[in-house]
């Protein structure tokens, strides 16, 4: 069986993206957020600061601190409520670069606990709590708005915006950047490949109708309705991949029949459903949404840190780490904790409920052991595929790594196999096609 390789990048491969963000959904699952109920928190920024915060990762960091710290003060004034005086929450903050339409969009995804951690004097307790109202949300919102507000001041950010473009022409992705913020030109494609005409405004905007749980104020929106319960392993290992996908899909994507690219947005325009582009507009787009080096994607807040005391109490562990702890001597900075138990399902007023780690199984694949998950387990826990061997039923595994190329291609035309892509000739332009091949600022 021939396996290919994988870049291993994070740039725009689809298949190393799907496997990051499946690996790090197993990870988060099974070694990382305790049992309890999950809200995801999604916030969207105005459209004027959507560059400065790709062009700037600090600033892009602070605005997702911000969103993070508001959520807490939010989660601890509901913990007072059910009498929690101190209580604490933890949450993992994803950063995503991309909209559902190829377009430039950062934004930050928050799965947050849904509850309050406090210390009982025995024990790490969770207690959850109710979910916010309409005017709680829009009350995050409004404290978030006027935060990033004073943030961009002390940055040096609020000035005249012929400044900032003059800056801006000295970076080579500029271009790229200010291309993919624009939505572009829409139409619906048959399945034939054939653009079908449309002779409405493709630029022109929609509204969309009002959501629950969901504030707009000012261009920032915050929404908060999707929750997962503390049990469902399944929703919650999707909804994780769903906060990790990657910008790009292959389902999506398509050509046209006169060599445009078409890629399926995720809000269709009344009838215009894709998103049309020459190849040269496609591979800006993709290079806008490449992440920045030494920016972390995932980031997590609160109980889930690695800085928090309250870490190794909260998320879940395996019998070997849980022996590891009962050897090593007490902390005295850490949590009073005078009983070992695997506390992340444990409830107010309940008592723990502990399953084994090594037991525990997703689709019937064990329990993530660490922070990597081999591709066959992977496969096992993503597609319900087992890689077996067909003849014995035994796991499979890499036998020999190939990487002449010479011993490739004999490989590949013993089999049948196309050893090199078919090379076709480059179409000429077509001048009834508006499209402009140098990408300006504006």
């Amino acid at each position: 069986m021939l396996v290919a390789f994988s870049c291993k990048l994070r740039g725009v491969c689809p298949s190393c993206g799907a496997r990051r963000a499946s690996q790090t959904a197993a990870n988060l699952v099974d070694r990382v957020l305790p049992r309890v109920p999950l809200r995801q928190w999604v916030l969207s920024v105005p459209y004027e600061l959507r560059l400065p915060m790709a062009r700037s990762p600090a600033l892009l960091s602070a605005v997702v601190r911000i969103l993070c710290a508001e959520i807490s003060r939010l989660l601890r004034r509901l913990g007072q409520e059910r009498g929690v005086r101190q209580g604490a929450t933890g949450m993992v903050a994803t950063i995503q670069l991309f909209g559902g339409s190829l377009n430039l969009n950062p934004h930050g995804h928050l799965l947050v606990l849904d509850g309050v951690y406090h210390n009982d004097g025995h024990r790490a307790v969770f207690t959850e709590t109710r979910a916010p109202t309409q005017s709680e949300i829009a009350e995050v919102t409004r404290r978030v708005q006027a935060r990033v507000l004073r943030e961009l001041e002390r940055r040096g950010m609020l000035r005249d915006p012929n400044d900032a473009r003059n800056d801006a022409e000295n970076e080579p992705m500029i271009g790229c950047a200010q291309l993919s913020l624009r939505l572009g030109k829409l139409g619906r494609v048959d399945e034939h490949g054939r653009v079908q005409p449309d002779d409405m405004d493709l630029d022109a905007r929609f509204a969309r109708r009002g959501k629950p749980w969901c504030a707009d104020i000012d261009g920032y929106s915050l929404h908060a309705g999707v929750t997962v319960r503390g049990d469902d392993d399944v929703g919650r290992e999707n909804l994780c991949r769903y906060v990790l996908r990657h910008p790009v899909s292959l389902s999506r994507l398509s050509l046209t029949s006169d060599g445009r690219v078409a890629y399926q947005i995720k809000y269709p325009r009344g009838s215009r459903t894709h998103l049309l582009m020459e190849p040269v507009q496609f591979l800006a787009r993709l290079a806008s949404l490449v992440p920045p080096p030494r920016h972390p994607l995932v980031r997590y807040v609160g109980v889930l840190s690695s800085a928090s005391r309250w870490r190794e109490h909260v998320v879940p562990r395996s019998d070997d780490d849980k022996r590891r702890r009962q050897q090593r001597p007490s902390d005295p900075q850490s949590p009073k904790v005078t009983k070992t138990t695997d506390v992340s399902s444990t409830l107010a007023g309940s008592s723990p409920t502990a399953e084994p780690e090594a037991q525990r199984t997703y689709r019937g694949s064990v329990a993530a052991a660490g922070t990597y998950v081999d591709w066959a387990t992977l496969l096992r826990r993503v597609f319900d595929v087992r890689a077996e061997c067909p003849r014995c039923g035994g796991t499979l595994r890499f036998i020999a790594t190939i990487t002449e190329e010479s011993a490739i291609t004999k490989i590949l035309d013993s089999l049948g196999l196309a050893s090199s892509p078919p090379l076709r000739r480059a179409r000429a332009p077509d001048p009834q096609l508006d499209f402009d091949p140098v990408l300006s600022v504006a």
